[in-house]
């Protein structure tokens, strides 16, 4: 559900903004809560993803800074589901499978940015997050009440 609150609030083109002054140590209490969000949802964007946005990066330097923020946190998700014994062999092909999927929807999405207004690249983009959102959403009442 914070994949769509997220994207509900971008759509709404309700915005934050960060004074240069404040980025560090509101970047280290984002940084905090982002970690533990991702710790016990799996989900990475919030509240990370409004603070890059929120200090003004512009749009290639959001992406790579994206990338490079996903890619530690993906190790670092790998890491610790490795260590309690939860990313095993019989469960590291899926998620390879899964990977090779992801890039190839991220050389998609490129090639898509670079030829798209930006405006209209980001609402599709949120509007993918809504589904993305209420898909995981609706899985895991599914699994509940089944």
């Amino acid at each position: 559900m914070l994949l769509v609150i997220y994207a509900i609030v971008g759509l709404s083109k309700f915005s934050f903004s960060v004074a240069r002054s404040d980025e560090k140590w509101i970047g280290g209490i984002v940084g905090l809560i982002t970690g533990m969000v991702s710790a016990a949802t799996g989900v990475q964007v919030i509240p990370s993803m409004p603070y890059l946005q929120a200090i003004g990066m512009e749009k290639d330097e959001l992406v790579q800074a994206l990338g490079v923020f996903f890619t530690v946190a993906t190790l670092a998700l790998a890491f610790n589901l490795t260590s309690a014994g939860l990313l095993t062999a019989a469960t590291a092909l899926p998620g390879a499978v899964a990977m090779a999927a992801a890039f190839t929807g991220m050389f998609i999405g490129q090639a898509l940015r670079s030829r798209m207004q930006p405006e209209l690249f980001r609402h599709w983009f949120l509007i993918a997050m809504i589904f993305l959102g209420l898909y995981l959403a609706g899985s895991a009442v599914y699994k509940i009440l089944h």
